[in-house]
């Protein structure tokens, strides 16, 4: 018995000294900055956060403080996490994201949807004014371009 504790114990110490030498210093860090391959950025997005419709392009920057899904080693504990997006799907699919939102016309705009596209700016042309949307309870907003299929989206928890 106390050789099962042992190897137990000798099991716990090996992950928690592992999770604390990560060799990825941005193993919180998940972007797209660096990803050229568009069906690689979608699949990364899909595997991190709930998707509503078929993807045709993606573009993020998000924070987990409790690193991502293929990174985790140990269980995760209490979440601080920041995630801004921006996607381009179908237009008969915006339904489907904007579902249980309401539309708002009071919100403040800082540049975070302009660094979400440094890296591929041309891929990424907008015309039409976006509606706007929250949804009550949470902190989320999203703006929506429907003529083009681009939704920007932001959400946050601490």
């Amino acid at each position: 018995m106390s050789m099962n504790v042992s190897f137990f114990l000798s099991i716990l110490i090996w992950l928690g000294i592992q999770s604390c030498n990560s060799n990825d210093s941005n193993s919180t860090t998940l972007t797209s900055n660096d990803i050229t391959d568009r069906s690689e950025r979608i699949n990364i997005l899909k595997r991190e956060v709930k998707v509503f419709s078929e993807l045709k392009d993606a573009e993020f920057y998000l924070v987990n403080a409790n690193g991502f899904s293929n990174q985790r080693i140990t269980v995760p504990g209490a979440s601080s996490l920041y995630y801004q997006f921006v996607i381009k799907i179908d237009t008969n699919d915006i339904s489907k994201w904007t579902e249980g939102m309401t539309e708002t016309s009071s919100y403040s705009v800082d540049n975070w949807m302009d660094k979400l596209l440094v890296s591929r700016k041309e891929n990424w042309n907008i015309h039409s004014i976006p509606k706007v949307f929250t949804r009550i309870g949470d902190s989320v907003i999203m703006f929506v371009y429907n003529e083009e299929g681009i939704i920007y989206k932001k959400l946050w928890s601490n």
